[in-house]
């Protein structure tokens, strides 16, 4: 028994210390690595995409505004909200951050792109129309 203890109490060999002591950095290490490759595609790639959008913004009209539809409003909406506020102050092009802002509000009360009465008088019911509409037999009008 006393020679079993003896070698429990034995130190490993040292290369073995050493490999699991690191073991753990370089995990780090391989993950920085891959992260770092990542993040450089990213920014190239976020860098072509800003020279594509000044090449497409250049091609437009310069005095007239752009006009979205609710489907575009709601697709830059849910995107800057992904960005966050203060830094889309910074990076919008299209329309200002307020106004993204603004339709994002909307949209998540479900008013952006919602049916508004329009200006002017209510329709007339179709039955009350009909009514209107259908001659109605009247012998003393046609004879004075």
């Amino acid at each position: 028994m006393a020679h079993l203890a003896a070698i429990a109490q034995q130190p490993p060999p040292s290369s073995l210390p050493n490999l699991m002591n690191n073991m753990p950095f370089m995990v780090r290490l391989i993950a920085a690595t891959i992260l770092a490759k990542q993040n450089k595609a990213l920014i190239a790639e976020v860098a072509y995409l800003r020279a594509e959008i000044a090449y497409l913004r250049d091609q437009l009209p310069k005095n007239k505004p752009l006009r979205f539809t609710n489907r575009w409003r709601k697709r830059l909406a849910r995107a800057a909200a992904g960005v966050g506020w203060k830094r889309l102050a910074e990076i919008a092009t299209v329309a200002k951050a307020a106004t993204i802002r603004g339709w994002h509000r909307l949209m998540e009360k479900g008013q952006l792109g919602a049916d508004r009465p329009g200006p002017g008088r209510a329709k007339t019911d179709a039955e009350i129309e009909q009514v209107l509409e259908s001659p109605i037999p009247n012998h003393d009008w046609s004879n004075p």
